[in-house]
């Protein structure tokens, strides 16, 4: 399995438009949506998990699960692609692997 990291970090979310596209919602959680997407460059599969932050604490733990996420690779965990996030922090997405 291959692990990718963009520097998307500090790229807000209107930039996630130009590089993926949305296909489905495949759930809800209690912060926010989870998309089935595709990557423009290569129509690889990703999930997109969109999360409104509702203060900086919510924000810094999107940007933590990232950031541990990038660091750890195992055949048995979900790998991360990049993080955007919007000017004033409210909203993140965190875009993973797809596994069906």
């Amino acid at each position: 399995m291959k692990w990718f990291l963009s520097k998307a970090l500090g790229k807000g979310v209107e930039w996630f438009q130009k590089d993926y596209v949305k296909i489905r919602e495949l759930g809800r959680g209690g912060s926010g949506l989870l998309y089935l997407c595709m990557r423009h460059k290569d129509n690889q599969l990703f999930t997109a998990k969109e999360q409104i932050c509702t203060d900086n604490s919510n924000y810094q733990m999107a940007k933590a699960e990232f950031e541990i996420g990038i660091k750890v690779a195992h055949k048995n965990l979900i790998g991360y692609d990049c993080i955007y996030d919007s000017p004033d922090k409210l909203c993140t997405i965190l875009v993973q692997e797809y596994c069906p």
